[in-house]
Parts: C-alpha cells; structure tokens; sequence
C-alpha cells in the first residue's frame, strides 16, 4: 500500500472541496446557513492532512524496524524519524530528485525501496560508495555469516594480524561443489580478506557445514562447531525453522603445515574425521535428533581466557515456535 500517494489524493480532495466551497458553494448557501457533512469534514481535515503531507514529504517520515538485520543499532519494533531532505528535495510520490544537497557516505544509516519490490522498504548502513571499487569473488555467491577466527584467550579484540582466517557460508559453487552449505577459507592479508584457493581455481572450502563458530584453544589451535545439514534425521515435516542437523567439531592446528601462529586451509583435519556432540537438558536428558537438529546461530566463547571453560549461546526451538536464546556449558573439557 502506497500510504504517500493515498494522503496525496486525500490532501487534493479535501483541498478542492474546501476552495471549491469558499468561491462558489458558501456564497450559494448565503450567511448562516450549515455546512453540508462533506463540506464541514473537508475543512477540518484538509489543513490537518496538508501539515502531515508536507512534513512527511520533504521533513521527516517515521519508520518501524521490522527486522533484526541493524542489530544492536536498531532493534526490531524500533521506531525511527528519517531525515527527507538530507540528500536532497524529491517531488512527493514520483520521488524525483529535484535540488541534490548531498550524497550518502560510508557509515549512513539509510532506509530505500528494494529495486525488484518497491512497496518494501529496507534499512540498512552504507558499506559502499559511488567510486569504490568491487572485486568480487568468482563462483561464489550469497556469502554470508562471517566467522573470524583470532587468539582471544590472547584478547577478546582482535588485533588485525595478518595471517587471520575467518570462514563464511555461500551457495553451490559451480564446478566445485554441489553441497547447498558451504564454508569457504578467507585469510586477512592485512587491507583486505583474501579467499583461498586451489590450483583448479576452486576456493577452499568445507562442503555441508552450516554456521560454523570458531573457538581459540591456545597458540595456533582451533576447533570449529558447525551443523551437518546432510543429515536430515530430526527433521520436521512443514517446519519452518532452518533445520541444521547434528553438531560437529573439527580440529585445527597451525603447527600442522607451516606458520604456528597462522592457521591455512590444511591446518584443519579432514571434515570425514569431525567429532560429534551430545546436548543435554538441565535434567540430563540427552535433547533428541530434531531438539539439537533446530540449534541454530551460535557463538562459542571462553569468557574467563581458560578454555576448559567453554559457553555457547544457541538460539533453539522445536521448529515450529519463535527461536528462545539459551546457554550451554561444556561438562567434559
């Protein structure tokens, strides 16, 4: 629904009535005779709808957060008044730039209408600028959760070290694998995150794994847990919930194949060797296949620098109710 073009033709009626009323209709009714309802409710509210028009168009226009994509800047449900006329004066409905005042800059929190649907808006923070220059990635597409992998026994910061992995999800990479979640190996080069890969062209990537979350066990060593989403078995029919399917952990030791403080590729073990994890309730009951299978977005951390002392926050449900966040411990370090 076009809410700006329905006050716009709510504006214009109630306008035309009330100038139509002033030079022709009230002369025709003579002095003190009652205004017709349409009459009397046009003049109320033409002045009312004409303040709210122009504030709207060219001041400021609210806008309710209606996802957690700005988290925590902006929460869901958050209100925001977004400034009209900072990037320029635009004709109302048609959104046509007419006097420019500014461009958006690197940082901009800003809030547009999607190309291929504009009845949504979208809010989101400026990352790129007219004149930057993109290298994309070949074959890889939808990249998404980044997991950098850094010493935080060392400091729970990150010092930008060179030599830093981080690994992020993305779709099927044409040629080089079919799996529907991958994990592909990036490596900081100091400016930029470079991804790795073979001499076929191929990133190095880890096939079937889903939200892998990396912990610091000490000097060059790492594990990583992640969901096997091709292992189905919990799965509920018609649930729409992201089903992850079993917890893994692999291994990593920079020791492995070169540089001790810098973790590669071939540092992991191979995915065929990764070890499986047992959830328990409070109670001790073990959660079944479909309870851990629903474990989703989560961060495993060793808040005292010991990592014997592990915690992981996980969002969980039953693949039907709204994700609730909990907190594990783990018993057996």
């Amino acid at each position: 629904m076009n809410f700006a073009l329905i006050l716009f033709v709510l504006t214009a009626v109630t306008g035309v009535v009330w100038l139509l009323d002033r030079m022709f209709f009230a002369r025709a009714r003579g002095e003190g005779a009652r205004d017709p309802v349409w009459v009397e409710y046009s003049k109320s509210f033409f002045p009312v709808l004409l303040v709210v028009f122009l504030l709207r168009s060219f001041l400021a226009e609210p806008f309710k957060i209606p996802s957690s994509s700005m988290r925590p800047t902006l929460e869901v449900g958050d209100f925001i008044l977004v400034n009209k006329f900072v990037y320029g004066i635009r004709l109302p409905i048609i959104e046509q730039k007419i006097v420019p005042i500014a461009d958006p800059k690197r940082g901009d929190v800003v809030v547009f209408r999607y190309p291929l649907n504009p009845s949504q808006d979208f809010i989101k923070r400026v990352v790129g600028v007219a004149g930057d220059v993109v290298a994309p990635n070949a074959g890889i597409t939808n990249a998404r959760q980044f997991k950098i992998g850094y010493p935080t026994l060392d400091d729970w910061r990150w010092n930008m070290a060179p030599g830093t992995f981080m690994l992020f999800t993305t779709d099927p990479v044409a040629g080089c694998s079919a799996s529907s979640h991958n994990h592909v190996f990036a490596s900081w080069t100091g400016s930029a995150w470079q991804v790795q890969r073979f001499a076929s062209g191929c990133p190095k990537l880890f096939t079937s794994m889903q939200a892998a979350a990396p912990l610091h066990l000490g000097a060059g060593r790492y594990k990583i847990l992640f969901g096997d989403p091709s292992i189905t078995t919990g799965r509920i029919p018609g649930a729409p919930a992201p089903f992850l399917g079993p917890k893994r952990l692999l291994y990593a030791d920079a020791a492995a194949t070169g540089d001790p403080a810098n973790v590669e590729f071939e540092d992991f073990e191979p995915p065929a060797s990764a070890r499986g994890t047992t959830f328990l309730w409070p109670s001790g009951a073990v959660l079944n296949d479909a309870a851990e299978g629903y474990i989703d977005d989560f961060v495993l951390v060793s808040p005292t620098g010991n990592p014997d002392f592990q915690v992981l926050y996980v969002a969980i449900t039953e693949g039907f109710a709204p994700p609730f966040a909990g907190l594990a411990v783990l018993v057996n370090p």
